[in-house]
């Protein structure tokens, strides 16, 4: 990525320069690492130690990218400079921290950082996360939802109670969804709160706490705090523990609107974790409002990136991996295109579609060489893949019944259900994104 990598000397300057110069409350090395990263639409920088010096990467669209290697004094002048602004302890190399500083670039800008040590065997290793904090929050197209599924999710909004599951694993863009959720939900006449482990957006009219375990606030107690401030609406960013999970169920129950983060690959694996973690299939059926699952994928850039006319091989490969077996499958594939067509998703302007009974006939790939738009790296920003479930009186009996994932998928699929694969294969199709990217989000095969 030829624009994504800081310039060793730039940084081996600007360390000299630091020695004598302060810029605000960083230093200038701060300041150009930070603002190379910026630059390069990094989500966090990681400064790594080595048998010498450390290694820098930078987390760009969900992936980490080489960037440079320091000397063993800027690293160390750096991770003095990162804790003072951070407000850990400087000393302290025995245990991991963390803290959080802003900034502005440009006198525009305002970023928000997160920054967390861990010792290593051989020295600490140094995360520092990245936000704009003037982003808006996107909307549901925006985030990629479209058809029958933005429909079911819209449907299922309307409700005052109950218990809405948004299903995702690590570095899934959860925390996005949630927080669009929630300011749908906040009008002027309701009372919502939330328990987060880092509150990353600031939402008017919402009262959010970060949990705390040093002073024992912690996710189930804060919920349980919350539940007894007269909120209609809460919000836990993360449903792991069993004593969490139950409260927020029982809230449910007693007629609260909660919304629960959950680690899960999908829709219906979030409720089998909610099992996991004790509760009763028959309580999950009766509270449960909407499961939603999702991934991120890699985003084409508009400006550079390219069709091709898949091999015969590949196209069997992409029929076979995403289960398209007959002129039936490929008719309700056409159909949701179509729709995600329609509803602006991707950039596909012929008038005939890339999908026959038989092959594929276009897909989509990055320029080898990207543009400057895309920092030459052929993909800008990540796209979310998602999966919509609202319970119908048929899946609430398949949950009481204890069915397994594979049952209670089969069912919402014929109940209308756009899987996540699916989704991902329509936004390959049309040039969204790549369909290597959806198979390595989704873990789904191979094409050979």
């Amino acid at each position: 990525m030829r624009n994504a990598t800081t310039s060793g000397k730039a940084l081996k300057k600007a360390h000299q320069d630091s020695q004598t110069v302060e810029y605000g409350t960083k230093s200038v090395t701060v300041d150009t690492l930070l603002e190379h990263a910026i630059k390069a639409r990094a989500m966090a920088i990681h400064i790594e130690p080595q048998a010498v010096g450390a290694r820098v990467r930078y987390r760009i669209d969900g992936l980490l990218v080489n960037t440079d290697s320091l000397t063993k004094d800027i690293t160390a002048n750096l991770l003095q400079r990162f804790k003072t602004l951070g407000g850990l302890h400087t000393e302290e190399t025995q245990l991991p921290q963390e803290g959080h500083f802003k900034m502005r670039v440009g006198g525009a800008y305002s970023f928000a950082l997160h920054v967390a040590t861990m010792p290593v065997s051989q020295g600490e290793k140094l995360v520092i996360t990245i936000r704009q904090e003037s982003e808006t929050l996107p909307t549901f197209a925006e985030l990629g939802l479209w058809g029958d599924s933005l429909q079911r999710l819209m449907d299922a909004l309307q409700t005052e109670r109950g218990l809405m599951l948004v299903g995702g694993l690590h570095d899934s863009g959860t925390s996005t969804t949630a927080y669009a959720l929630l300011h749908h939900l906040n009008t002027s006449n309701t009372s919502v709160a939330t328990i987060e482990d880092a509150i990353t957006h600031h939402l008017n009219g919402v009262s959010q706490s970060a949990i705390n375990h040093r002073i024992g606030l912690t996710h189930a107690s804060g919920l349980r705090a919350m539940l007894k401030q007269d909120a209609n609406i809460v919000m836990v960013d993360d449903v792991r523990e069993p004593d969490t999970a139950h409260l927020a169920s029982t809230a449910a129950l007693g007629g609260h609107l909660v919304l629960g983060v959950v680690r899960a690959p999908s829709a219906l694996a979030s409720i089998s974790r909610l099992q996991a973690m004790g509760i009763e299939p028959y309580v999950i059926a009766a509270t449960l409002r909407l499961a939603t699952g999702q991934v991120l994928v890699r985003r084409l850039c508009d400006k550079c990136k390219q069709s091709f006319v898949p091999s015969k091989e590949v196209a069997t490969g992409i029929f076979n991996t995403f289960g398209i077996k007959n002129k039936e499958y490929t008719a309700q594939l056409l159909a949701h295109f179509t729709t995600a067509s329609k509803a602006g998703i991707g950039s596909y302007n012929s008038k005939h579609p890339p999908l026959t009974s038989k092959t594929i006939t276009q897909l989509w790939k990055p320029d080898t060489k990207g543009c400057t738009a895309c920092n030459h790296s052929g993909f800008k920003g990540r796209l979310g893949l998602y999966e919509i479930l609202v319970p119908s009186e048929g899946i609430q009996k398949l949950i009481t019944s204890h069915a397994t994932d594979t049952m209670l998928h089969n069912q919402a699929v014929a109940e209308g259900m756009v899987p996540l694969k699916i989704d991902g294969l329509v936004k390959a199709l049309l040039g969204s994104t790549t369909i290597d990217e959806v198979i390595r989000a989704l873990s789904v095969g191979s094409l050979h």
